[in-house]
């Protein structure tokens, strides 16, 4: 696993993420989708640091540092845009999966009706699954919970 590696090298991921020119999230990301599998998911320039990473066991920190400044040329708008894509087709692979969302991001792209709905979601996305929340908190989900409600309600009938 690449982040093993990285510990090995006394690499913070927050100064790897540095080199790398990309943000930590995104640094975390693209390891994740690497250590899965899914290495087609990963920035190819990021992608070409970890298989060097990977392929050469005994590469330090300082060996990682020469190889990705091999690639200080590329600009930081291309490494944005590979990252977009990267994340655009995780997206796509999604909602073909998912007929129900699909349908409704089409929605979403054609009508500005369900705005409110989509800021609900992202001011609650942080806490839906946590087990301690606050009244505040407890009371922004309600109307998410009803809604479960309902919606369960009718696929049991």
């Amino acid at each position: 696993m690449i982040s093993d590696r990285l510990k090995e090298m006394e690499f913070k991921k927050k100064d790897f993420a540095e080199l790398l020119r990309i943000s930590r999230p995104t640094l975390d990301k693209f390891l994740d989708a690497y250590d899965d599998g899914k290495r087609e998911d990963v920035n190819p320039r990021i992608r070409k640091v970890f298989d060097y990473i990977e392929k050469n066991e005994l590469a330090g920190k300082m060996n990682v540092v020469k190889f990705v400044s091999q690639f200080s040329g590329e600009s930081q708008q291309e490494t944005e845009c590979a990252d977009e894509n990267a994340e655009f087709s995780v997206i796509k692979k999604r909602l073909e999966e998912n007929p129900a969302q699909k349908k409704f991001f089409e929605l979403l792209a054609k009508t500005a009706d369900f705005d409110d709905v989509v800021r609900y979601c992202l001011k609650i996305k942080d806490f839906v699954r946590e087990r301690r929340l606050t009244e505040e908190q407890i009371l922004m989900l309600k109307p998410y919970d009803d809604i479960r409600k309902i919606m369960e309600n009718q696929t049991e009938d």
